[in-house]
């Protein structure tokens, strides 16, 4: 099946598999396709397709029927529903694991549900399980996208279809509308799925595709084939559609649709770039047989190092592209080898065809027409972090470049832009222009309508944007960096609803039990408490909210109170602490524990080693050596970070001190504390909140529960102890939102609870201004009473995606 499954193709692929019972000497009944519907909206290459079938089971208890579904490499599923007794039930995207899990929960009960994951060992095949309960039938429908890719010249719609004994009712159909006049379309004869390639071009028609063309830059392709088309296998084979556009010499087509936009750029350029080619073959021992004979000694084996070498060595400057021949051979490997180094992997199949599909792929990328092309949109019309990659090594002969991104002001119908590139001819400067360069989306239609125009654009960004992430992940060395382009991935994937390898889609039929308790409908909110959360007025624009270091402890500004409180928090290794989230604002803080040198007490001093900073938009990580901003590090010597989303960053002279400013007005400032080489202490980090009242009232974590007005401390009594310390006796007070049972606790009406500590006046480092500063530290056993359990601060991930 791989053969056929090329990164090119958008396609389908269904095999119905059903189980069969023996029960009492007697074969029952297995479920059954009876209809397959498969439509496919294509609009300007973003292709939406639609696979609606319909399944009956017989049998008087339930069934599962499992399809494997063969999608294109670059397709994402969107949507999964199951149709039960006239009542539709949509599929929710979640975490993999967390999908697995409620669907194999629901099948033991005998209810009918759907789970769509994509299989860990082909990223291109998506297994579909369906569970039918009895007597009675289901509707199965599974929505995939993709941008379509254009390859030697053309842009090719796959669909596989095999459902293994003849359905009455099959019919597939495909809509285009596209930028330009079509210059090509055909729609060549039903290949068999194992069909291997040859040296004869095919040029006949399928004679029971019927084509029409509404517009010139529009189709509608329909195919029906009746019962007698069929075999007594059914059909079985792939529907092909190939088209082209019309291509000039400019600065590409953009499209632009409420605040995003795509740049399609495929210039028509005559003249090929002279270029040398060197083959390197791997002769180790996975060449045997019909391979070449292999080596006596090998070369270097750990993966790692290899890419070590080769990312050391090349730095980025010639293109490799990787050919993993058989399925023996380490295509891991040779994908992460291609991404690395900015080429393309390929896998290769050992069949007759395989010397066709190896001068394939080289005819593919053969011919240079520009190479260096740096695409620019001028001014502050785009958002420069949202864009996809505007940077190309190359553009070969037959393709095309893409590039999308959010613009600043959401109803414009314009960009500036240039794109700059070297030609055969020397450099080579493409503009556009308004009137040549832009689509006029007045005459699109939507034929099908699979998808709704007013989002096409939006989702082809965070379509190009997962892509990307999820690529540079593969070819990315530094394990924090990997953790921020999957996390990154994910989000989007379940912001858009988009199965990638990182989520599955889970859909199943709700059950009531009779007589069930149900929760009320409605909710009482507790009023917050009129005193204001802690605040220190004075130079210098207010001191700082709160924050943490090592060991780690905090020290927070509380009203009315001439010195802060500093409590520390035991801490394990690897365990993560959120230390803000304010949901209003969409700014959560986590901080990753590590552990150092043994303290007194024999136990190991704990630290803050990382801080991870989620934005709306966009993920900040700060570590002891590097700053990482969504995919990009940097090193704690950066001058170029300044904005982002509305935010500031600002860098110490001496690279050691961060402060980002956030556009509501709050400030976190981030300190690192490095040791040469040869010192066995452990580096880390210290963290303070500034400003910390332009939070949102709605804001949590161990830090911000002090400033949404639901906790208050009061002090109570000032006096010296036995030794001549100065002590104080604190009131925490608490409403209904941060309850706390603890038997010390008094409560008073209307769900407060009040608790008292003692804590005692010490003088410690005030490490962002590098001096010293009385504050109340407030001895462990009262910790509890102070931030509530610590087990409510305690998340299962550094990142934060949710």
């Amino acid at each position: 099946m791989q053969a056929f499954s090329s990164y090119r193709f958008c396609g389908f692929f269904i095999i119905c598999s059903c189980i069969t019972y023996v029960a009492i000497g007697q074969l029952y009944d297995v479920p059954r396709i009876y209809s397959i519907n498969i439509q496919t909206d294509i609009q300007f290459r973003f292709a939406t397709t639609l696979i609606s079938s319909r399944v009956a089971n017989p049998a008087n208890y339930s069934q599962e029927t499992v399809f494997d579904v063969i999608l294109p490499g670059e397709a994402f599923i969107s949507n999964f529903t199951l149709e039960i007794d006239g009542t539709i039930y949509p599929g929710i995207v979640k975490d993999k694991d967390e999908a697995k899990k409620e669907y194999e929960k629901a099948k033991k009960k005998g209810k009918t549900t759907g789970l769509v994951s994509q299989k860990p060992r082909d990223t291109r095949t998506f297994k579909v399980k369906v569970s039918v309960a009895a007597f009675s039938k289901s509707s199965f429908n599974l929505t995939y996208q993709e941008l379509l890719k254009r390859v030697k010249g053309v842009y090719e719609h796959k669909v596989f279809i095999n459902p293994g004994y003849p359905v009455d009712d099959i019919k597939i159909s495909v809509a285009i509308q596209e930028s330009r006049d079509l210059t090509r379309l055909t729609v060549p004869p039903i290949k068999s799925l194992n069909e291997l390639l040859t040296d004869d071009e095919d040029f006949t028609e399928n004679d029971l595709a019927v084509i029409t063309r509404p517009t010139k830059r529009s189709a509608y392709i329909q195919y029906s084939p009746s019962r007698n088309d069929q075999s007594t296998e059914g059909l079985s084979g792939q529907f092909i559609v190939q088209y082209d556009i019309d291509r000039s010499l400019n600065g590409g087509d953009v499209l632009v649709v409420n605040g995003y936009f795509v740049h399609f750029f495929a210039p028509d350029i005559l003249k090929a770039i002279p270029k040398d080619v060197l083959f390197v073959i791997d002769r180790s021992g996975s060449m045997f047989g019909r391979k070449i004979e292999q080596l006596k000694r090998r070369d270097q084996k750990n993966h790692q190092q290899i890419l070590k070498n080769i990312e050391r060595k090349n730095e980025g400057e010639i293109p490799i592209f990787s050919l993993a021949f058989g399925n023996d051979a380490d295509w891991s490997l040779m994908k992460k080898i291609a991404i690395q180094n900015g080429g393309v992997a390929r896998k290769i199949y050992e069949d007759s065809d395989s010397a066709l599909q190896i001068s394939g792929f080289y005819d593919e990328l053969s011919v240079t027409l520009l190479n260096n092309v740096t695409v620019k949109y001028l001014g502050d019309s785009v958002e420069k972090q949202s864009l996809t990659e505007s940077e190309f090594k190359n553009y070969f002969r037959g393709s095309e470049l893409v590039v999308a991104g959010k613009l600043t002001d959401t109803g414009a119908r314009t960009i500036n832009m240039e794109v700059l590139s070297n030609s055969a001819e020397g450099s080579l400067v493409l503009t556009g222009d308004k009137d040549l360069n832009y689509i006029d989306v007045s005459e699109a239609g939507n034929l099908m309508e699979l998808s709704d125009f007013q989002t096409i654009t939006e989702k082809t960004w965070a379509y190009l944007t997962i892509k990307q992430l999820l690529n540079r992940a593969t070819g990315e060395l530094n394990k924090t960096a990997v953790d921020i382009m999957k996390s990154k991935a994910k989000a989007l994937s379940l912001q858009y609803g988009f199965v990638t390898p990182l989520t599955s889609m889970v859909v199943t039929k709700p059950e009531l039990v009779p007589n069930e308790w149900r929760p009320p409908t409605t909710t009482t909110t507790p009023k917050p408490t009129t005193t204001r959360a802690y605040r220190r007025y004075g130079s210098g624009g207010g001191g700082y909210g709160g924050g943490g270091g090592g060991d780690p402890h905090y020290m927070i500004r509380i009203k009315n109170m001439e010195h802060p409180i500093c409590f520390d928090v035991q801490s394990k290794d690897g365990e993560v602490h959120n230390i803000i989230t304010d949901p209003r604002n969409k700014i959560t803080i986590n901080t990753q524990i590590i552990s150092g040198l043994m303290g007194t007490d024999g136990e190991p001093k704990t630290y803050i080693g990382e801080v991870s900073i989620k934005m709306a938009h966009h993920i900040l990580v700060i570590t002891t050596s590097a700053i990482i901003f969504d995919t990009k590090m940097f090193p704690w010597t950066e001058k170029k970070l300044k904005h982002f989303g509305g935010h500031e960053f600002v860098l110490s002279e001496d690279g050691l001190l961060l402060t980002i400013r956030f556009k509501f007005g709050a400030e976190i400032l981030i300190r690192r504390h490095v040791h040469k080489p040869s010192d066995t202490r452990a580096n880390y980090l210290n963290i303070y909140v500034k400003h910390e009242d332009t939070f949102s009232k709605r804001t949590t974590g161990l830090i911000g529960q002090f400033v949404n007005g639901f906790k208050h401390i009061y002090l109570r009594k000032l006096f010296k102890d036995k030794s001549g310390e100065t002590m104080a006796k604190l009131q925490v007070k608490e409403g209904e939102k941060f309850p706390s049972i603890r038997e010390n606790a008094d409560h008073a009406k209307g769900g407060v609870t009040r608790q008292r500590i003692s804590a005692r006046l010490i003088q410690r480092s005030e490490i962002v201004e590098k001096g010293t500063e009385m504050c109340w530290i407030v001895h462990k056993k009262f910790i509890d009473s102070l931030i509530g359990s610590r087990e409510a601060f305690l998340k299962d991930d550094f990142i934060d995606i949710e």
